[in-house]
């Protein structure tokens, strides 16, 4: 899991195409600090470092964006959007482990905690992209109000990307006939 993230790290900063804000520098370093951490076993810092690659998904994606509605309609455009929403969604997962790292209790499963779970970042990641997709299936429950809020920001963001993506696609694809 931890390889697998720092590889996203890379390969996200490798999609935007904005040279002016050195993406892949920061994702370097990043996975540095990372590797850092994990040999030392800082828990605080490890926090520290989720939160600051939750802001950097988040700016990759909204880059993302940026440069669907600059470029011209076409598969790149696409790819391009599709990256943005998963990579939201990735960030998303993160946060939500940060609000577990706080608060243990703010998710269950079948009446236990989530993080009790052997492999609780998979079950984060589906409970993000079943809450941000609007599905919903009800086996994992926020119970604190710190999940609940998160719960909503999440498929409330869902949405407004899907629609502002779409949007952004449609009025391109309309131009250009």
């Amino acid at each position: 899991m931890f390889w697998g993230l720092t590889s996203l790290l890379f390969v996200s900063a490798t999609l935007i195409q904005n040279r002016t804000y050195h993406f892949r520098e920061i994702a370097l370093s990043l996975i540095v600090i990372r590797v850092i951490t994990s040999i030392l076993d800082l828990q605080m810092l490890e926090t520290l470092v989720n939160l600051a690659v939750v802001a950097f998904f988040a700016w990759v994606s909204l880059a993302l964006v940026k440069q669907v509605m600059q470029k011209e309609q076409g598969p790149e455009a696409i790819v391009d959007a599709i990256a943005g929403y998963l990579l939201l969604g990735i960030s998303l997962t993160l946060v939500m482990a940060v609000i577990q790292h706080f608060d243990p209790n703010a998710f269950t499963e079948g009446g236990s905690p989530l993080v009790s779970k052997k492999n609780y970042f998979s079950s984060n990641s589906y409970f993000v992209f079943m809450t941000y997709t609007t599905v919903g299936y009800g086996d994992i429950i926020p119970v604190s109000d710190a999940g609940r809020a998160f719960s909503k920001f999440t498929a409330i963001l869902g949405q407004i990307y899907i629609s502002v993506v779409i949007a952004i696609l449609i009025g391109k694809s309309i131009k250009s006939k």
